[in-house]
C-alpha cells in the first residue's frame, strides 16, 4: 500500500494488551487473495434477479437466527442479494452456526466482509489495507493453517479485525484480551491503528498481522482452558499470560504485557 521501506524493528509497547509494532523491510507488491470472502453492499451486475431469490426465504432465517427487524431489513435489500445468498447458502450447510451466522448477518449490514471459511469478519474500511491482511490468512504455512484450524472449525471462537483510533496512540495494532460473548461463542478481536495502516509498507502490515494473530491464538487457547504445554521452551509464556489473565489491569498490566512480548519472541522459534 506505501512504497517499502529497509530496516525492521518490532517494540513492545508497555500499556497495551497486545501492539505488534513492527516495521517490514524490502520490497514488496500487493499480496493476491486467495480467501473466499463474500459481500455486496451495491448493485453490481453480478447481482442478478436470479440471486436475490435470496429475499424470499431471508425471513424465515432471519427469523430463525433471531435477528432484529433491522438486520432483516437489510438483507432483504436488493443491493446486498450476493451477501444474503451466500448467508443463507451458509446457514443451510451449518445448522449449528447459528452464532456465526448472526455475527455475519450484523457484519453484512454495518459494511464489512466476511469470510464464511476460517469465521472471520473484516471491518476494515482501506481496501488495499484490507486486501494484504486476508491475503496473509489465506497464505498455507504453518501458523496461518494453525490460526485457520483455530478458528475455522470451532464452533466456539470467531475473529474480528476492525481500524480506527486504538486507545494507546503508540500502537500499531492491538488484540483485544477481553472477548466478545462468552466461553462458549466469543470473538477475539484485533484492531489496527488507522495513522499506522497510512503509511505502513505491505510487508509491515504482513508482519503485524502475524503478531496479533499469533495473540488471538493464545487467547483462544487460554479461553478453553487448552494453554498448558509439556515443552519447557513454552513455560514462560505459558506463565506470562497465566499471570496476565489472573489481573489485566494496572499497576500489573504493563509489566504483565511485557513480559507475554518477551516471552513470545524467545518461543516462537520453536512452533
Amino acid at each position: 500500500c506505501m512504497p517499502s521501506s529497509t530496516g525492521g524493528n518490532s517494540t513492545p509497547s508497555n500499556n497495551n494488551p497486545s501492539n505488534g509494532q513492527q516495521s517490514g523491510a524490502g520490497g514488496s507488491t500487493p499480496l493476491q487473495d486467495e480467501t473466499v470472502v463474500v459481500s455486496c453492499n451495491s448493485r453490481s451486475s453480478d447481482c442478478l434477479p436470479a440471486l436475490c431469490a435470496a429475499s424470499e426465504i431471508i425471513t424465515t432465517v432471519a427469523a430463525n437466527l433471531g435477528l432484529t427487524p433491522e438486520v432483516t431489513s437489510c438483507l432483504e435489500d436488493e443491493d446486498n442479494c450476493t451477501a444474503a445468498t451466500a448467508l443463507v447458502d451458509f446457514v443451510n450447510a451449518n445448522s449449528t452456526s447459528t452464532a456465526f451466522a448472526r455475527l455475519a448477518a450484523q457484519a453484512i449490514c454495518d459494511g464489512g466482509e466476511v469470510d464464511y471459511v476460517n469465521k472471520i469478519m473484516y471491518y476494515i474500511n482501506k481496501p488495499c489495507q484490507k486486501q494484504i491482511v486476508k491475503a496473509v490468512i489465506a497464505v498455507s504455512s504453518d501458523l496461518t493453517n494453525l490460526i485457520n484450524n483455530t478458528f475455522g472449525v470451532n464452533e466456539k471462537a470467531n475473529l474480528k479485525f476492525w481500524n480506527g483510533t486504538l486507545p494507546n496512540t503508540d500502537a500499531n495494532a492491538s488484540t483485544n484480551p477481553f472477548y466478545e460473548g462468552n466461553s462458549g461463542d466469543y470473538t477475539i478481536k484485533i484492531g489496527f491503528e488507522d495513522t499506522y495502516l497510512d503509511v505502513a509498507t505491505d510487508m509491515s502490515i504482513a508482519a503485524v498481522t502475524l503478531h496479533e494473530v499469533i495473540h488471538a491464538y493464545f487467547i483462544s487457547l487460554y479461553i478453553e482452558g487448552n494453554l498448558v504445554s509439556d515443552d519447557n521452551h513454552y513455560d514462560n509464556l505459558l506463565k506470562a499470560f497465566i499471570a496476565f489473565y489472573s489481573n489485566p489491569d494496572q499497576p500489573t498490566y504493563e509489566s504483565a504485557d511485557l513480559e507475554i512480548h518477551n516471552a513470545m519472541n524467545l518461543s516462537l522459534i520453536h512452533i
